[in-house]
């Protein structure tokens, strides 16, 4: 292997007589001349010059040894080389760490050498680092998966016998850009006017940044900022003054190359409640003196009034009063107190007082319960001869009147009435009334005249001390109507009646009365 432009030399040996030496190059003989110069060194050895070998010199040279007894023929291969130069050399390169790099070489002529070679030092080929030979000319340095300590300076050298050339590049492995979250948005309560701040914290570099509220992207506004801090991974928005309506679900994408991350939450914006006003108790309709037939029930009614409601407690003669098999005490939600006091007898008359009580004060409504003058009258008249009597019954006219004087019973009457009604969509609903009745009334609830059974969130319920009840978990649209309560015992029949629609005005918050069933 000769360099181009430099003397191609072949030489052989021969034992025995040499009647005739031949050369020839790929078969053709080879005739002497100013480009190949055929010499006879001495007895043994003869030689071929090519003295300036081209690129055309380069083949299969055989030399033919011929006498009387017979021939012998050795042969070899020549080789020109051309000193090779870099067509495309190294370029710098940057790679993240984890993916596979390529350092690529092309040079102007074949080379017999390739050496690769990482910070001076010769690299000894592995499955991470790979050197191919794409073809004569072109030849590759693969970088499987790099890792970070595959940065460095990288070069190339070729070589054949007609000289070298060299070529280098630096490669630099980063942290791949890959975003992870490291801290999501958080669902936030504040009161409206507070300020509404939604953080992120990343890994990586995005590309983009959106924001979305209820699945609308959002763009930054004197009401919403939206900022973004590469250099310490923090994204937010921040709605310094909050509305109402800015009560809503957030979310933020970020996205690159390698991928797309998301954090989402909710924010729920209070609004203050108004300022609670309150109003001292006070009675709408007080207390009034009356009297009652030893016997009959006695019904004490007012009407209560206060923000928020007061608390009630009774007293007979000074002395709190107590619920029992006789007495009921009941408070209806327009505020009527109604104290009921079975088979009245003469310690059941006196002094009732009713005292309301609530922050904002106090007070009280009294009457005074005596016995009825109606009764039973009787006459006697008496001598010395004897004595005779008579009597009558001095009543008033009512359920008791014409029926014998032992005879306590009376038909029903309603001393709680229904009253109509709106009432707020979806809100629960109570139906409530009270009859009065001796023996104890059959109750049967109506509704639009067809009669009104118990099912999933109708609750029906009558109690003996004639407390009628109906409640509706969530009011709808098809429970608007006349509600009808009927009560019979042998004596008579009573009824109430009401009506009940919805309530359009938006709705208000309703203070839970106390109720003593």
């Amino acid at each position: 292997v000769v360099a181009k432009g430099a003397s191609l030399v072949f030489e052989v040996k021969v034992e025995g007589e040499v009647d005739e030496l031949r050369w020839s190059k790929d078969a053709t003989p080879i005739t002497a001349g100013a480009n190949a110069i055929i010499e006879k060194i001495d007895d043994k050895t003869y030689r071929l010059t090519i003295p300036k070998a081209d690129l055309g010199d380069a083949g299969h040279y055989s030399a033919e040894a011929i006498n009387e007894t017979g021939k012998a023929a050795s042969d070899a291969k020549g080789e020109v080389d051309e000193k090779p130069e870099i067509v495309k050399g190294l370029t710098d390169v940057e790679v993240s760490e984890g993916d596979d790099e390529v350092f690529k070489v092309e040079v102007s002529a074949p080379v017999r050498t390739v050496k690769w070679y990482k910070n001076g030092q010769e690299i000894k080929p592995s499955v991470h680092l790979e050197p191919k030979k794409i073809g004569p000319k072109k030849y590759e340095l693969s970088i499987n998966r790099a890792e970070l300590d595959d940065g460095a300076n990288y070069k190339v050298v070729l070589s054949n016998s007609a000289g070298e050339c060299d070529s280098s590049a630096q490669l630099t492995v980063t942290k791949p850009n890959i975003l992870k979250m490291l801290q999501g948005l958080k669902d936030i309560d504040v009161e409206e006017g507070q300020p509404i701040e939604l953080k992120v914290k990343i890994e990586g570099t995005p590309k983009t940044v959106k924001w979305y509220k209820n699945g609308v992207e959002l763009a930054p506004t004197d009401a919403a900022e939206l900022k973004e801090s590469p250099e310490t991974g923090e994204y937010s928005l921040v709605i310094p003054q909050s509305k109402k309506s800015d009560g809503a679900a957030y979310r933020i994408t970020l996205a690159n190359d390698r991928g797309e991350i998301y954090s989402g939450a909710v924010a729920h914006v209070k609004v203050p409640k108004a300022k609670e006003i309150t109003t001292p108790a006070n009675f709408l309709s007080p207390l009034e003196d009356t009297e009652v037939v030893e016997g009959e029930t006695l019904t004490l009614k007012c009407v209560v009034a206060g923000e928020p409601f007061p608390t009630l407690v009774w007293t007979k003669d000074g002395v709190e009063l107590e619920k029992d098999e006789r007495l009921t005490m009941r408070v209806a939600l327009d505020g009527t107190a109604t104290l009921r006091i079975r088979d009245a007898r003469k310690s059941d008359f006196g002094q009732y007082r009713i005292t309301a009580k609530n922050d904002s004060g106090t007070e009280s409504s009294s009457c005074q319960i005596r016995e009825s003058d109606f009764g039973t009258i009787r006459c006697i008249a008496s001598n010395e001869l004897g004595k005779d009597q008579c009597q009558a019954e001095f009543g008033q006219f009512g359920p008791r009147a014409g029926r014998d004087k032992d005879d306590d019973r009376y038909p029903p009457r309603f001393n709680v009435p229904l009253w109509d009604r709106r009432i707020p969509i979806n809100d629960p609903l109570a139906i409530e009334c009270h009859v009065d009745a001796k023996p104890v009334a059959e109750i049967e609830w109506f509704k639009d005249g067809v009669k009104l059974e118990a099912s999933e969130g109708i609750e029906i319920r009558n109690t003996s001390d004639g407390a009628c009840r109906v409640r509706i978990a969530k009011f709808g649209q098809e429970d608007v109507g006349v509600y009808l309560c009927v009560a019979k015992n042998p004596l008579g029949v009573a009824d109430t009646r009401s009506t009940y629609s919805v309530e359009v005005m938006e709705k208000e918050e309703v203070v839970e009365k106390n109720e003593y069933a």
